[in-house]
């Protein structure tokens, strides 16, 4: 977030591209960028990483409506299940994606005292 303020400092002060990807230490297409943004005007008004999309679009993304219904049908489904039922839909991604997007999304079970105390039992000082 320096960078930018500093990115929009420089060039309101009337300093060329490359004299302000020199300073600050990044190219001259990263401050043509960071200017086309809107001007940062307070810390929270600064742009985060999900807000500018930063990275590879996701291919699984367009299928969470997929595996919604999938995981509502049948919710204990085993994960490779699910890739092998996208894979028919048409995905032709990796299966990590598919594993986190289902672990996002999938139910999570509800746990009762009693089983937690379960749990834990083993672990007790004798």
């Amino acid at each position: 977030m320096l960078d930018r303020v500093r990115i929009w400092t420089l060039r309101e002060a009337g300093h060329t591209l490359e004299e302000i990807a020199s300073a600050v230490g990044v190219g001259k297409r990263s401050v043509r960028r960071v200017l086309k943004e809107p001007p940062i005007t307070s810390p929270e008004s600064a742009p985060t990483p999900e807000s500018r999309r930063i990275g590879r679009p996701s291919r699984v993304e367009a299928l969470q409506g997929d595996v919604k219904r999938i995981l509502e049908a049948e919710p204990s489904l085993p994960t490779v299940e699910v890739l092998c039922r996208l894979r028919s839909l048409g995905y032709t991604g990796g299966k990590s994606a598919v594993y986190e997007l289902v672990r996002s999304v999938r139910p999570k079970p509800g746990h009762t005292g009693a089983q937690l105390a379960g749990r834990c039992a083993c672990h007790r000082v004798q």
